[in-house]
């Protein structure tokens, strides 16, 4: 698990804001990491945590996704008493307006139908079609290390969607609107694997619950992979985000790298000797040779492989924050000297050695930058992950000026490299 840079602020600088895992438990990184992350449960109340939801997510949105017509049935399950509901009977075709037929469109009259007779209605991968979702489940990435997707719940009242279970994967719950009562158990499977989801496990019976809570507005619940959990709307219907932690473990990296080194091995390529007088007592002679050759074979080669391995899952668990399209020169314009900036999310530029016209070029996919010399210091900083403005950088490097600064900082939000750092709080009159 990563944290963030620290950032030194002046007086009069804005306060950064509590990271995204920060705004998911009640603990500091450092203490959740230690005592929960994979380990157990853990409830944060709203009154616990440094801030609500209310700039990600609304029933408004979730409504306005279904009242478009234009929402695709992939991206949707509908859930009546346990079970799915066929999408032929909640989905429509229609006219793309380009004259090509769309079989797969929601049908918003049926799914409210549905919703009315008490229905749970899912919307998948919701950090794909809402951008603050989104941007808050790449923050979050950034903090844990792994790719996190998010999925929308609305539950009518009195309802329970789906029986006692188990998932396959971290998950962190953030109650948007109503409330839900979730009930969490012990570990049914310490730590499965992505093939091995836990479904119907029945009636929990009289197994005493780790937790029992109704989740209202701004509550919070991290639950392991494993842990068995059944929730139910009681008096009230109930908005929820699950954001799901796509995790790499170290089997995934061993087994990679075993596959991959082996496969190298000439030693490995014979077929078993099964025949021709040899048999299963053959095979259980030859193998503990080759089992010490595998080992070998992987402490020789496969140190490189498995941090290959590791390295390009870090680098797409970074999902890369998209730029704006159309209005990047509006962006830049719109900046002043004490308006905050900071890297696009999931990037990585790089300073290059190859000098033009006197300056070092930074690099972005098919874009080269350059930079004159005595503003690398400023570069480096923002590469580094700080969040600041022109003023404050330039009072931190030394031999810079304050428009210089801001006359690279422009064009590097004109470029997309930097983005408007809009979401941190103020600080307040006290200073505190």
């Amino acid at each position: 698990m990563s944290l963030a840079p620290e950032v030194h602020l002046s007086a009069d600088e804005p306060l950064p804001p509590a990271g995204a895992l920060r705004r998911c438990v009640r603990l500091s990184p450092e203490r959740f990491l230690s005592d929960y992350w994979e380990k157990q449960p853990l409830f944060s109340a709203a009154a616990d945590l440094p801030a609500s939801f209310n700039d990600l997510f609304a029933i408004d949105d979730l409504d306005r996704l279904f009242r478009t017509g234009s929402l695709r049935s992939t991206f949707v399950r509908v859930i009546r008493d346990g079970q799915d509901v066929d999408p032929g009977h909640w989905r429509r075709s229609g006219d793309s307006g380009v004259k090509v037929a769309v079989t797969d469109y929601v049908d918003p009259v049926a799914v409210g139908a549905y919703w009315d007779a008490g229905s749970t209605i899912m919307v998948y991968t919701i950090d794909g079609l809402c951008l603050p979702v989104g941007d808050f489940c790449r923050r979050l990435a950034d903090d844990v290390g792994h790719r996190v997707t998010a999925n929308a719940y609305a539950s009518p009242p009195g309802r329970r969607a789906l029986p006692l279970h188990y998932d396959n994967h971290d998950v962190f719950i953030l109650q948007i609107d109503g409330s839900k009562r979730w009930r969490v158990y012990d570990a049914v499977a310490p730590l499965p694997f992505e093939n091995e989801q836990g479904g119907d496990l029945g009636d929990p019976g009289d197994r005493t619950p780790l937790i029992d809570v109704t989740m209202r507005p701004g509550d919070t619940l991290y639950i392991p992979r494993g842990f068995s959990h059944c929730v139910q709307t009681e008096d009230q219907r109930s908005i929820h985000l699950t954001l799901g932690v796509v995790g790499l473990t170290w089997h995934d990296v061993l087994s990679k790298v075993l596959a991959k080194v082996l496969a190298n091995e000439r030693a490995f390529r014979p077929v078993l000797p099964l025949g021709f007088g040899g048999g299963a007592a053959r095979v259980r002679a030859e193998l503990p040779e080759l089992v010490e050759q595998a080992v070998a074979a992987v402490a020789r080669d496969g140190l490189a492989e498995a941090f290959d391995a590791v390295e390009a899952w870090e680098s797409k668990a970074k999902q890369m924050e998209v730029a704006s399209v159309l209005q990047r020169t509006d962006q830049a314009a719109s900046l002043a000297l004490g308006s905050r900036v900071r890297l696009r999310s999931g990037i990585r530029p790089t300073l290059s050695d190859h000098r033009a016209d006197g300056a070092t070029v930074l690099v972005l996919h098919r874009r080269r930058i350059p930079v004159p010399e005595h503003l690398l210091g400023v570069v480096r900083l923002l590469l580094d992950g700080r969040a600041a403005s022109a003023q404050s950088l330039a009072a931190l490097v030394p031999d810079t000026s304050a428009d210089e600064t801001f006359t690279l900082v422009r064009a590097l939000v004109g470029h997309g490299v930097l983005v408007p750092d809009d979401d941190r709080p103020v600080r307040s009159g006290t200073g505190s």
